[in-house]
């Protein structure tokens, strides 16, 4: 079995910055018809305070696998388009990147969950983070330069060693019609979601945090 495939949702450096005294979890109760955009019923709701609002805290995937982002359609800025996108700090502050990450467990990560967790009838095969910001370090330094790249669909399909693979990756990652595969690995240097930097929690206007794991099993019908 590979070290670390399970993560927790915070670095050791990051939950020093937590306020202890603030945590707060909560399961969120079951309810057979949840409201539109209201967290999905029996997920798992963290509140806390944090000693300062720098530098900014993180949010590991519990488990490798396909990453999408979800924008939040109340949230301020525009999704760019490929041809708009350009690499600095101007362009990516009127960038819409508030949303919520969605992670569908990898395989392999799945199968050794099952070893570990025999007695449980249905474990879970995709998890929900939110609401999380998509920073800049995440989409010009992860994304684009340390993941591994991989053939984007669409129209048109653009070919990992395109020079066009980047603005075309950034912008449909945003748009959520690109999932990067973040990658476990042996060491922590070979694992993506802790040698890399991560999308981050997304504080309210008086500095708290609310962040919502909701995990699922889905199967094909």
């Amino acid at each position: 079995m590979r070290p670390g495939f399970l993560l927790f949702p915070f670095a050791a450096g990051d939950q020093a910055r937590i306020n202890a005294a603030t945590l707060v979890a909560v399961d969120i109760p079951y309810a057979a018809a949840p409201a539109a955009g209201q967290p999905y019923p029996q997920a798992l709701r963290l509140r806390f305070g944090l000693h300062a609002a720098t530098p900014v805290v993180r949010v590991r995937p519990l488990f490798p696998g396909l990453m999408r982002f979800i924008a939040d359609p109340a949230a301020s800025g525009v999704t760019p388009t490929p041809d708009t996108v350009v690499f600095d700090s101007a362009n990516y502050a009127t960038w819409r990147t508030v949303g919520t990450l969605r992670v569908k467990v990898d395989v392999a990560a799945a199968k050794e969950m099952r070893g570990l967790f025999s007695d449980f009838p249905v474990l879970p095969n995709v998890v929900w983070y939110g609401p999380v910001r998509v920073t800049e370090d995440f989409l010009f330094t992860t994304l684009r330069q340390r993941l591994r790249k991989t053939r984007i669909g669409g129209t048109p399909s653009i070919a990992p060693n395109s020079p066009e693979w980047e603005r075309h990756a950034v912008a449909r990652f945003l748009e959520g019609r690109y999932e990067p595969v973040l990658r476990a690995g042996d060491t922590a240097a070979q694992d993506d979601r802790i040698a890399h930097p991560m999308p981050a929690v997304h504080p309210a206007s008086d500095g708290s945090v609310t962040l919502v794991l909701t995990a699922a099993n889905r199967k094909a019908p």
